[in-house]
């Protein structure tokens, strides 16, 4: 037995309970860290504490030197706010009332230091673009800021257009502006010829997917409700959607169960209607829309105007994804702004075709090298399965018209907490720590083992096609693949390690599942056979929601949203559907779990929706537990027991070498 300095209680069941530390020692994304030793180097009246997983500075009186204090601590120990006071508030027994500290501004987060030269400065103007910052310090970590890994594909593409050859691996890797400046390269995208975009393709995964259910699918969709221009009509509004459709090609296409054929640009398009606008009969216009849909005959977009003040665009599902919106909205502002102007409409250009990339994954289903993760696929299928449910999914009395829908929120200060203290602290990603969330909630809704979920990825894997360029693609891209949830009696930091090295082992971010399952003959009767998980679980990203503003072209009420015919059969017992809202007071993450109404009761799913937030709930409160995992670590070989034995023995001594 040896003294930790751990303070705790008994609980129920004789449960110890952590209460706090008899020094000042915490633990901030897997550091130790005495903060008596960071009040010391500030020098003067100072006090820090721990906010929001970070640790914050309130100094009384002037300004802090943070490259001085930067020259004396190591970085895990610099603040990440420093925040000035006139005094440090005190208890009546004289201690410091940490409950009356301002709250810091995370809104300014920032490291503290500036650009050193022009291609520093650009990309943190970068990084403070696509994350709504007004500043970003060359050593801010992007995803502590509350980037993900669809948010990298718009600041990837924003830097590529700012001449910086960087990829989306490159942001999961260096994570700073400091760290990216330092591999930007001259741009090695391969450039294609224009007409090699234009005639037929395959149908990739996903698209071969929808092609295959046996059921209506003309109005699989996703919408997009928006503010209107002031002096839009319905022939500008046809100028418009005209230059968008000739740019994107996914938007004039024509798919069948055969395949995919690309015209090429500038034949008319029929896609835009008029109705008065009246948030009552929005369900009925919308409807409307997806109906006119006809992919077969190249039917790709619908637009309707809705007077006054708004645009309802609908897109068939083959021609959009998450991403997707990111591009298109974007261009929407810069073709209405070159009508307004007078200039010719001339959008920027695309990049990597989705005729190239197509093709491309249909040579991949084939590659030895995919064929070789035919073991890995059967492996994670194999084994037991939960029920869920009295009986199977029934593709005949399951259908989209028979599902409920349960919304659920975290308000902001959840979220934010969820998007940055977590992921700081454990290394891992927004995605890892929802998904953990799901695992805990199904292990204490259920109990049982044997936990399957099919994972949605953007898909927009560029290193798989020597060149390729998907920043500006506009299409599906989107890839699924099974993940196992199942968890023994881990705490929730213990869990998050295990989902997040289980989501680590995957090859190629899932990709290859889905090219074996639905595009190599050979290898798609065995998965097939396998059979499909019963949860499906998607991880949107973040968007602005309807009342983030009311600007030209931004999103309008709920914003984004989806339809399916009623006929269609439903996807699985269980569809959680989840993304984060920015709004006016800070993010909120949402999330819509659907399921057919003959399979579960409502009791049933509200009872799982509530455990997966109290799961949240305590990842965001367990976040101090937080460290590195194998996956961090690769340049030696150690186990998860190994990691947390070296970080117990050496905290002190690390803490120690370091501040000498």
């Amino acid at each position: 037995m040896y003294r930790t300095g751990d303070v705790v209680r008994w609980g129920v069941g004789g449960v110890l309970e952590f209460v706090g530390r008899v020094d000042g020692q915490v633990k901030v994304r897997g550091f130790r860290i005495e903060l008596g030793e960071v009040e010391a180097a500030l020098g003067g009246q100072a006090a820090v504490v721990v906010r929001d997983g970070r640790l914050v500075a309130y100094v009384v009186g002037g300004s802090v030197d943070v490259d001085a204090v930067r020259g004396v601590l190591p970085d895990y120990m610099v603040p990440s706010a420093f925040v000035v006071v006139d005094a440090l508030p005190r208890t009546v027994a004289g201690k410091l009332d940490v409950a009356a500290l301002p709250a810091p501004d995370w809104s300014g987060l920032s490291g503290g230091r500036v650009a050193r030269n022009s291609r520093e400065q650009r990309l943190c103007e970068l990084f403070a673009e696509v994350l709504g910052l007004p500043v970003v310090g060359i050593d801010d970590d992007f995803f502590t800021l509350g980037g993900d890994s669809i948010v990298s594909i718009q600041l990837v593409s924003r830097a590529r257009a700012a001449g910086f050859g960087i990829s989306p691996r490159d942001v999961f890797r260096h994570k700073t502006p400091a760290g990216l400046a330092q591999v930007v390269t001259v741009e090695t995208t391969v450039t294609e010829d224009p007409r090699e975009a234009y005639g037929t393709a395959p149908l990739t995964p996903v698209m071969r997917w929808l092609a295959e259910v046996a059921g209506p699918i003309a109005g699989y969709s996703q919408s997009m409700l928006l503010h209107a221009p002031p002096g839009l009509t319905a022939a500008t509004l046809v100028e418009v959607l005209q230059a968008l459709a000739d740019r994107h090609d996914l938007l004039r296409a024509r798919v069948t169960a055969e395949g995919i054929v690309i015209p090429e640009p500038g034949a008319p398009i029929d896609a835009v209607r008029v109705a008065p606008y009246a948030e009552d009969t929005l369900p009925t216009i919308a409807a409307e829309a997806r109906g006119r849909l006809d992919p077969a005959r190249g039917v790709m977009l619908q637009a309707v105007l809705l007077e006054p003040g708004h645009v309802l665009l609908v897109v068939h599902h083959y021609a959009v994804d998450g991403v997707s919106w990111r591009i298109l909205l974007p261009d929407l502002a810069a073709a209405w702004a070159a009508h307004r102007s007078g200039d010719p409409i001339r959008l920027p250009p695309t990049g990597t075709s989705f005729r190239r990339w197509a093709r491309e994954l249909d040579a991949l289903s084939r590659d030895a090298r995919t064929v070789a993760q035919l073991p890995y696929w059967t492996e994670v299928l194999a084994g037991a399965r939960a029920a869920l449910g009295d009986r199977p999914l029934d593709p005949a009395r399951d259908l989209a018209g028979t599902c409920a829908e349960l919304a659920v929120e975290l308000p902001p200060e959840e979220t934010q907490r969820l998007l940055t203290a977590v992921p700081a602290s454990f290394h891992a990603g927004i995605a890892d720590v929802l998904l953990t969330g799901l695992a805990l909630a199904l292990r204490d809704w259920a109990g049982a083992a044997g936990w399957l979920a099919m994972l949605e990825g953007h898909g927009r894997e560029e290193q798989l096609v020597a060149g390729a360029d998907l920043t500006r693609t506009v299409g599906w891209f989107t890839t699924e693949y099974p993940v196992r949830l199942d968890l023994g009696p881990e705490s929730p930091g213990e869990a998050l390690k295990t989902i997040k090295e289980r989501l680590r082992a995957v090859p190629d971010n899932g990709v290859g599942y889905g090219l074996l399952r639905h595009l190599n003959p050979e290898t798609a009767g065995p998965l097939a056979a396998a059979g499909r998980p019963l949860i499906g679980f998607n991880y949107l990203g973040r968007f602005a929601a309807g009342d983030a503003g009311g600007g030209p072209w931004e999103p309008a009420g709920e914003g984004w949203g989806g339809g399916v015919d009623d006929a269609m059969p439903a996807d699985y017992p269980l569809e959680i559907n989840a993304t984060t809202e920015d709004h006016p007071d800070g993010p909120r993450l949402a999330a819509t779990f659907t399921w057919p109404r003959g399979l579960l009761a409502e009791a049933q799913v509200r009872d799982l929706a509530g455990r997966w937030q109290a799961a949240l709930r305590a990842l965001a409160a367990d976040s101090a537990t937080g460290g590195y995992t194998p996956s961090d670590l690769s340049l030696v070989e150690l186990s998860q027991e190994d990691i947390d034995s070296f970080e117990a023995e050496f905290a002190d001594l690390e803490s120690e070498w370091e501040t000498q």
